[in-house]
Parts: structure tokens; C-alpha cells; sequence
């Protein structure tokens, strides 16, 4: 199975995974054509807001 990743849940999933920051930080550069110093993804549960209280 071929993933694309113009699909928006694999480019997601990809670029927001833990470990693949380096990738997001290199595509960001490229598009915005600046120099980024640092990146951070923050990662919220999709299930965050589905909890019961």
C-alpha cells in the first residue's frame, strides 16, 4: 500500500509524529523561505475533548 502525502491525515500524521520533527522544520523552511531556529509540535489527544466528566 502506497501512501500519498497530499492526503491531509498522512501528511499529519507524518509530520506531527514524534521523532520526524526535522522533516516538518526542513518543508517549513523550504516553503516559507526562511530560516527556522526551532520547532515544536505540540500533540493534543484526539479524544481530549470526547472524555466524560
Amino acid at each position: 500500500m502506497e501512501l500519498n502525502l497530499k492526503n491531509d491525515i498522512v501528511f499529519k500524521a507524518f509530520f506531527a509524529k514524534q521523532g520526524n520533527e526535522k522533516y516538518l522544520k526542513s518543508f517549513l523552511e523550504a516553503l516559507l523561505k526562511k530560516k527556522i531556529e526551532e520547532i515544536e509540535v505540540m500533540r493534543r489527544s484526539k479524544f481530549a475533548s470526547n472524555e466524560k466528566r
